[in-house]
């Protein structure tokens, strides 16, 4: 089993991680995304159109702060 403070320095060692991440062009969609507190949020689009990297801009935007 893992220990809770094993958790946390691991959640603690990714934020940082994210932090550093250069994260591209900020995409227009971000501001067009509904608000994701309550409910999933379901990116979906061709190959290599920027999901992921919407999705990682939309993470150090709202959570990451």
């Amino acid at each position: 089993m893992i220990v809770e403070e094993t958790l946390a320095e691991i959640i603690q060692s990714q934020q940082e991680r994210i932090k550093e991440w250069d994260i591209g062009l900020k995409r227009t969609a971000l501001n067009e995304l509904p608000n994701i507190s309550a409910h999933a949020l379901i990116v979906t689009g061709i190959r290599r159109s920027g999901k992921s990297t919407l999705l990682f801009q939309l993470l150090q935007e709202k959570f990451m702060q």
